[in-house]
């Protein structure tokens, strides 16, 4: 029987992604700016602006791809990431990283909502939505083992030229570019590009989350989760020095975490499976207190034991929330609600850094200490609300 064409969107979808995140700069990505001849106030400058493109960007580019179609939107990702790693190859002032980095927030915002969209709507297309976070799970597996290799040898090329890893990574896009080409839309929109229309568009996608106490409950969740981990990992090279741990052993401990993430990204839908939404749920927030609290008593060495705990319980609660969230959306709204959620966590953590400095400021572990009492707190009442909730909504899943 010949293969259906939405069924090659799940192999497409994970090279896409894999390809789209396979950045070989990430582990000198500080460190370049500053061998550029960037200060380190240009520096945060630079991903305050990151950050803010991503915001403001966020939101359009979903409806955008509920509008054109999340082929369009993943195409226009791609090629725009390609000018993307090309201008930061070439930038050699502030105004060059600048151009780079409003493009690397408005990229990243077209792909985050279309590439999960297109992933769950083809499968649903052919009835076989069910296996969405067996597939999300897959591809998180084959982005961290690939992105152990990346970390590497992104590390290895800088040392020969501080834009090789760059250039790599513009290969990588390139590749990117070229899988999009062969996606096969799985919807056909009902949106016309026009004022009217996309303010109702947006109109309605607020209202399926207003209306939803699940799914509120859901977006709520996420933003503690990722909010508070994010925090945590924009620290782990301090947290690693607090532990007395070599520099040099650094990139390492990074493939060390990263591949016990995969792991348990590849196998989260069959715990998801075998507990239920809740108990897991429940179970992995448990874990992530475990990991926050480990990582606040900042113990010599053994402490860094926690860090891919609790990195782990956020890739697993990411991929079945996000599973969870796309039940309970139609899919020509799909990627604009997919991403006010993905706004939402944006602004958690802008809103969370600032917060986390203060505490900071007294010591990491007064820091450190602070997320933890926070976590436990959210995680609490999170966990008690579901026990209400998922229950009345089991019958809509």
């Amino acid at each position: 029987m010949a293969r259906h064409p939405l069924d090659r969107n799940i192999g497409l979808f994970a090279a896409y992604r894999v390809l789209f995140n396979l950045r070989f700069y990430y582990p000198v990505f500080a460190l370049f700016y500053l061998d550029a001849g960037m200060s380190l106030e240009a520096f945060a400058w630079l991903q305050g602006l990151w950050s803010l493109s991503i915001i403001v960007f966020e939101v359009p580019s979903g409806m955008l791809a509920d509008t054109i179609g999340r082929r369009k939107t993943l195409r226009l990702a791609a090629f725009l990431a390609v000018l993307e790693m090309i201008v930061f190859a070439v930038a050699h002032d502030l105004m060059g990283f600048a151009v780079n980095r409003i493009l690397s927030g408005f990229n990243e915002s077209l792909a985050s909502g279309a590439d999960s969209a297109l992933l769950y709507d083809s499968l649903k297309a052919r009835g076989r939505e069910g296996e969405y976070k067996k597939w999300l799970g897959a591809t998180q597996f084959y982005g961290l083992t690939l992105g152990s290799v990346s970390t590497i040898l992104g590390a290895y090329l800088y040392t020969f030229n501080i834009r090789y890893p760059i250039w790599v990574t513009v290969g990588c896009m390139t590749c990117a570019a070229g899988v999009s080409l062969f996606f096969r839309e799985p919807t056909t929109s009902e949106h016309a590009l026009s004022w009217r229309a996309q303010w109702a568009l947006l109109r309605d996608s607020v209202r399926v989350l207003a209306q939803s106490p699940i799914l509120g409950y859901l977006v709520a969740l996420m933003v503690v989760v990722d909010c508070s981990a994010r925090i945590v990992l924009v620290h782990t090279s301090i947290y690693y020095q607090a532990l007395l741990i070599p520099t040099a052993w650094f990139g390492l401990v990074g493939v060390g975490v990263r591949l016990v993430t995969s792991v348990v990204s590849k196998n989260a839908y069959r715990v998801d499976a075998a507990l239920g939404f809740h108990r897991a749920v429940v179970l992995m927030l448990f874990v992530m207190a475990v990991g926050f609290g480990g990582m606040a008593a900042m113990v010599p060495y053994y402490g860094i034991a926690f860090v891919p705990i609790l990195v782990s319980g956020m890739y697993f609660l990411a991929l079945t929330v996000e599973g969870e969230i796309n039940k309970r959306i139609p899919s020509d709204r799909r990627a604009t609600v997919l991403s006010l959620k993905n706004m939402a966590l944006n602004l958690a953590f802008a809103l969370g850094m600032p917060l986390f400095a203060a505490a900071a400021g007294r010591g990491l572990q007064v820091g450190f200490g602070a997320l933890f009492l926070f976590f436990v707190a959210a995680a609490s009442i999170l966990a008690l609300v579901s026990w209400k909730l998922w229950p009345r909504d089991a019958t809509k899943a």
